[in-house]
Formats: C-alpha cells, sequence, structure tokens
C-alpha cells in the first residue's frame, strides 16, 4: 500500500542545495523603483521541486513581521487559471490574501465582465471574495436591487465606480470611463491592465510598503489544453500575463516552469530580451542534500542509497549546463515508497530492486503496487484531471477493480496532487510514463469515455446559460474528440461551438477555430469544401475582432474553393460572395464590395427564387451600401422588396421583420420623410 503524503518527509520538501535561488529571489525584490518592470524567472525539468521552491518563498514572506509586501499566486496547474479572466481573478484574490490591497478598478471591470459573460450564474460562485471584500457597498445595495444576481454585481461595480469619482481618483476612472462601450472580448484584453493600474495605485499609496510580488507556477500548463502549443496562436496564449507586467511596474514577477521564457525571441522588437535576463535554470538536490534525506528515513545500506540517487539524479548529459544535475526529488520519492513498501511485507531491500534511470524508478515502483491500483492510475491519467464523479464513472466503466469507495485513499498517495479547481491529478511526471504505457486501442476506448462525458457538460441551454464549467468543458471534449473522421468530428465542433459563437466568447473559440481548420486542411486537403468552411468561420471571428487584412485572404480563399468545389452558381459561393462584400465595406472598399453583392444576388434569386429569405439578405445587403454612398432612391426599393420577402416567408411579426422595417424607417429618416419613418419605428419596436 503507498503512504500518504502525510506520512514521512518528502525530498521535495528538503530545501537544502536552494540558497542560490533564494539570494537570486532576496536580490530581485530588494528596492524595486515604482516604474521599474522585473521579472524573475526559475526554470528546469520536472520533478525538481519548484513548486516548493516558490513555497518556501511565500513562507518566508508571510513570516515577516510587520509584512512588507502584498504577494500573488497563479498555479496554472489548475486549468480554470489559464483562463485570463480566472486567472487574474485569482491573482486579485490571493493579493487580498496577503493583506489589505485596494483593487477597485479590476473590481469594477471584472464585475462588469462577469455581468456579461455569466449573466445568469450567481455572482457569489465565482466571484464572492469580491464581493466580500466590498461588503459594506454589497449590503446596502442587496436588499433594493433588480435584475437578480447579475443585477447585484453590477450594481457593486456601479457604486464602486461611483465611489471612485468621490474620492478623485482620475486616473481610474478615466481608465474605466470606456467601460459601457466595450464588449465582452474588448473588456477581457482590458482586465489586466486595470488590474495593473490598481498594482500600481497600491504603491503610491503605500509609499512604506515594497513591490508587490506575483509568482506564476507550473507556467507551462498554460499550453497543456491548447490544440496550438507552438504555432501562430502559441505566443497568444500568454499574452494577457505580458499584458500584465507591461501595466505594472514597480511589481516583481517570479514565473516558475519547464522551459526558459523566450519572449525575446517570438517578439523581437518589444523590448523583452532585458527584461529577461534574470532567469535560472534548477537542479536537483546535491549529493549530499540527498543522502541526509534518504538516512532520515532511515535507509542505512549505502548500496540502496547510491543506486536510489543514481536513478533518481538528472539523466546522462555529455554536456550538462550548469545547475542542471542533482537528484531529482520526485524520483527521490517514488523510490523510498518502493523502499518502504518492500519493507512492509517482509522483503529485504537489495539494490537491483531500484531502478537506475527514471523510466526504471516508476516501473519499479509499480511493480509493488496493487494490480487494482495500477489499473486506476492507468485510466486517471488520461484526463486532465477528475473528481469524486469522473473517478467514480471510470473506475465502474473500466472494471479497474478499484472501488470508488477507495477515492480518498486514492486522493491521499504520494503521486496524486490536488488542485485549487477540487480537481486530482497523478503528478506530471508519472502521468507521461502511465501514457507511454498505454495500448493503443485502450487510449482510444478511454478517450471515447472521456469525450462522451465532456461533451454531455459543453451544452448550456442558451447562451445566457453559459458559465465556465461549460467553457472547461468544451476544452476537455476537444481534447479528447477522435478525429479519425475527420469530416464527423468537425461537424461536431460546429455544432457544439455555435452557443459560445452566439455569446462572443470569441477568445475562448479562437485556437480551436484554428485546431478546425488545421485538422480540415491536413486530412481533407487545403481546396476541400470542410476546408473552406474552416477558413470562413476563422474569417468572420478574425472580422469581429477587428483583424480585417487578416481575415480577407481567408475569404477569397472561401470564394475560390467554392467556385472550384460546387460552380461559380452555387448558393454557398453566394454567402462568400456576401461575406467578402461584407469585409471590403467595413475597410470603405465600396467599388469593390458592390459587384460582388450583385453577383451574390443574381446566384439567389436563380438559386432559390426571387421571393426566398436568402434573396432578402442580399437586398438587405446591397441596400446598405447604397445608402452608404448616397444612393438612397436606388436602396428604398430594395429595402421594401426585402421587408415583402421576410414579411411573406416569416410573418407579420417575426424579428426579422423588425429589423427590415427599422432599416427602411432609418432610410426615410435620412430622407427627412419623418411621418412616414414614425410609424415604422413604432411596429419595429413592439415586434
Amino acid at each position: 500500500m503507498l503512504r500518504s503524503r502525510l506520512d514521512r518527509p518528502k525530498a521535495n520538501r528538503v530545501f537544502t542545495n536552494r540558497e542560490e535561488p533564494i539570494a537570486h529571489f532576496e536580490r530581485a525584490r530588494a528596492e524595486l523603483p515604482v516604474d521599474q518592470h522585473r521579472v524573475l524567472g526559475f526554470h528546469g525539468v520536472g520533478g525538481q521541486g519548484k513548486t516548493y521552491l516558490r513555497n518556501e518563498l511565500i513562507k518566508r514572506l508571510s513570516a515577516e513581521q510587520p509584512r512588507s509586501h502584498r504577494f500573488g499566486v497563479i498555479d496554472f496547474d489548475t486549468q480554470a487559471h489559464c483562463d485570463a479572466a480566472q486567472g487574474l481573478l485569482q491573482l486579485r484574490c490571493s493579493l487580498h490574501v496577503s493583506g489589505a490591497i485596494r483593487t477597485q478598478v479590476f473590481d469594477v471591470a471584472i464585475l462588469r465582465y462577469w455581468e456579461q459573460v455569466y449573466p445568469t450564474q450567481d455572482p457569489q460562485t465565482a466571484l464572492g471574495t469580491v464581493l466580500g471584500d466590498n461588503a459594506e457597498l454589497f449590503a446596502n445595495i442587496a436588499d433594493t436591487v433588480t435584475g437578480g444576481l447579475a443585477g447585484l454585481a453590477l450594481q457593486v461595480a456601479r457604486k464602486l465606480l461611483h465611489n471612485l469619482k468621490e474620492q478623485r481618483a482620475m486616473d481610474a476612472c478615466q481608465a474605466l470611463d470606456q467601460l459601457d462601450h466595450l464588449d465582452n472580448t474588448e473588456l477581457l484584453g482590458m482586465l489586466p491592465a486595470y488590474l495593473g493600474l490598481d498594482l500600481q495605485r497600491h504603491r503610491a499609496d503605500q509609499p512604506d510598503q515594497c513591490a508587490p510580488i506575483l509568482f506564476f507556477d507550473t507556467y507551462e500548463a498554460l499550453w497543456s489544453d491548447r490544440p496550438d502549443k507552438t504555432g501562430i496562436t502559441a505566443i497568444e496564449t500568454d499574452a494577457w500575463v505580458r499584458e500584465l507586467i507591461t501595466a505594472a511596474p514597480g511589481c516583481l514577477f517570479v514565473i516558475l516552469g519547464r522551459e526558459r521564457l523566450n519572449w525575446n525571441r517570438a517578439l523581437p522588437d518589444h523590448g523583452w530580451a532585458e527584461l529577461l535576463d534574470d532567469q535560472h535554470l534548477l537542479g536537483g538536490l546535491s549529493e549530499d542534500d540527498a543522502e541526509q534525506f534518504l538516512r532520515a528515513i532511515p535507509i542505512d545500506d549505502a548500496a540502496i542509497r547510491c543506486v536510489i540517487i543514481d536513478g533518481a539524479s538528472v539523466e546522462d548529459d555529455p554536456s550538462p549546463t550548469p545547475g542542471s544535475t542533482g537528484a531529482l526529488p520526485f524520483y527521490l520519492d517514488l523510490a523510498v515508497d518502493t523502499w518502504l513498501d518492500l519493507e512492509a511485507t517482509g522483503i529485504q531491500p537489495t539494490p537491483d530492486q531500484f531502478g537506475h534511470s527514471h523510466p526504471m524508478v516508476i516501473a519499479r515502483f509499480l511493480r509493488h503496487r496493487d494490480p487494482a491500483e495500477i489499473e486506476a492510475l492507468k485510466v486517471l491519467s488520461v484526463p486532465n484531471g477528475f473528481d469524486r464523479d469522473l473517478f467514480t464513472a471510470l473506475m465502474v466503466h473500466f472494471h479497474t477493480g478499484y472501488q470508488p469507495s477507495r477515492f480518498e485513499e486514492l486522493c491521499g498517495l504520494t503521486i496524486i496532487e490536488p488542485s485549487t479547481d477540487g480537481l486530482w491529478r497523478p503528478h506530471a511526471l508519472m502521468r507521461e510514463y502511465l501514457l507511454d504505457q498505454l495500448e493503443p486501442a485502450f487510449r482510444r476506448e478511454l478517450d471515447a469515455v472521456l469525450f462522451d462525458w465532456y461533451d454531455a457538460r459543453c451544452q448550456p441551454a442558451s447562451p445566457r446559460d453559459i458559465e465556465p464549467a461549460h467553457e472547461t468543458a468544451l476544452k476537455d471534449a476537444v481534447a479528447h474528440r477522435d478525429t479519425e473522421d475527420a469530416v464527423a468530428a468537425l461537424a461536431w465542433f460546429w455544432l457544439r461551438q455555435q452557443v459560445f459563437w452566439d455569446a462572443a466568447r470569441l477568445t475562448l473559440l479562437e485556437p480551436f477555430y484554428r485546431w478546425a481548420l488545421a485538422l480540415a486542411e491536413d486530412r481533407l486537403g487545403p481546396d476541400h469544401p470542410e476546408t473552406a468552411i474552416g477558413l470562413n468561420n476563422l474569417a468572420l471571428l478574425l472580422q469581429a475582432t477587428n483583424r480585417l487584412s487578416d481575415a480577407e485572404p481567408l475569404m477569397r480563399r472561401v470564394v475560390s474553393i467554392f467556385e472550384v468545389s460546387y460552380g461559380e452558381e452555387h448558393p454557398k459561393v453566394a454567402t462568400a460572395l456576401n461575406n467578402l462584400a461584407q469585409l471590403l465595406q467595413a475597410t470603405n472598399r465600396l467599388s469593390e464590395a458592390e459587384p460582388l453583392m450583385r453577383r451574390a444576388l443574381a446566384i439567389d434569386e436563380a438559386s432559390y427564387g426571387a421571393e426566398h429569405p436568402e434573396v432578402a439578405r442580399d437586398l438587405n445587403n446591397l441596400a446598405a451600401l447604397l445608402q452608404a454612398t448616397n444612393r438612397l432612391s436606388e436602396a428604398e426599393p430594395l429595402m421594401r422588396r426585402a421587408l415583402a420577402i421576410d414579411e411573406a416567408s416569416y410573418g407579420a411579426e417575426h424579428p426579422e421583420v423588425a429589423r427590415d422595417l427599422n432599416n427602411l424607417a432609418q432610410l426615410l429618416k435620412a430622407t427627412n420623410r419623418l411621418s412616414e419613418a414614425e410609424p415604422l419605428m413604432r411596429r419595429a419596436l413592439a415586434i
């Protein structure tokens, strides 16, 4: 039986051979000017105890009296924290735990963002700390607010903004001036700047306090659920972290991960090179420290200690980087567990029972496990994390022999780690090993079961009902989706993503749109109609986020693919022409857009007939362009014809009819025929 993490010392808690990293930290936090940016990085292979280094640094900060620093922590091993809004919210909340700090600008913005993006979620669920830190406002408003739970968060945000104005916090008020005019994607992009402004204001208001310190741990996990880990969107994954650093001079950012930060190479013109010169490679424990740890277990046999240290040491490298050697605590801990289990079963440990390499250390460790436990660990290595419900479902479905009632026992094992999102997962190195050992057929079956699990949980009833759990489930469903049948996989994705598109979750969707496009191009070819669908949808997303120059070549490819695939007079070609024309109109290239619109109209009239709703859409588009070029007399009959088609197609009370009425009324207003426009506007309003 494995020992609980509480039963004995752990090697990654042996805080020796870390004097140099601590010295780097002490130098970095000393006398940081308010106008200077500073990043301190620690990197190295997994299993070194980087998280325990972080915890030791925080322990030292917490012990200082009086406490001179405010500090916050994000661990990206918690999947939810990889989302910019939730990660920044976690950082804000942990800053408040470290001591008094005002984050009023960010609080206004995050409350407004949550109200826009998750209108039906109880704000206490995700924003309880924010509301609690503004308890007086919350109490004063709660009894009088209208608009339900979302309205409550909105009113607290408005009251906070009012207080900032009364305090004459002009920098804060100026930053928030445009808040009402930002859509949720734009507001999300501003959140790092708002928190950065609060941190700047804190330093100005508390000159006797030292620089705030912000820790980012398990940095590589930011990309764990991203379809694109190295391509065009990879550098955008952590853009919000760079935005926060940029917006928060006078703060120390401590980033711990497996790789050295390379922003200076990816973004050579953004001034990161000088800022990233304080990065340090971490090695394992020295041989003396590892010996001291093993003697304390106690393991008295010198030959066994030698084998354990050899197996836990950084793998052979003919030219090791300075600082990259040493015994990795993770493998020391596994070897000690193996030794303890041999002792517990009455077997005298011998050197040949311990591994001489990292894979062998894990293999020898697993050799002494209960078979049911091994099966459970294999199954649990595939999901990104598990709770009791998923654990139970997997144990039952795969007949592992491991009883669901043993959930707490399994979570108490040394190799199972908790995270702040309430999920559990095997240690990353154990997980990598187990994944490598899975038979392909078994892995496919696991992925299929997990896909069904997450797919059932990423389907909110409506855009207003979306909660963070739906977004996380969509990410996990994509990760486990079988793509052998690319057409079926794409059909599933375009169906599932629609509710998130309708809710304007564009930041969430962009990496998955790029994944879908890459899947279509790789499996079906660059000129396949499914590839055109991926191009079209990505182009629409780029257009919606004002990246028109990036969208245009994609839309032109769509037109070409559809013309070749379906013929130049096909309705799909008309749709593609309309989309391209709308983009050209948005860039004020009306003379280029008009012939495309007229061609689309002619195709749809020939395909559907003159009274079809698709024709009404084309008529409205062309009429809007004519109105923009001041050809109102040409536009009016097109609008009236579109109105008649939609009334006949949908009925006189349909929202499409209301849109047509409003369009026509605006044209009549522009020609000073106000008495004709007013009844149309009133009718549209009534609908």
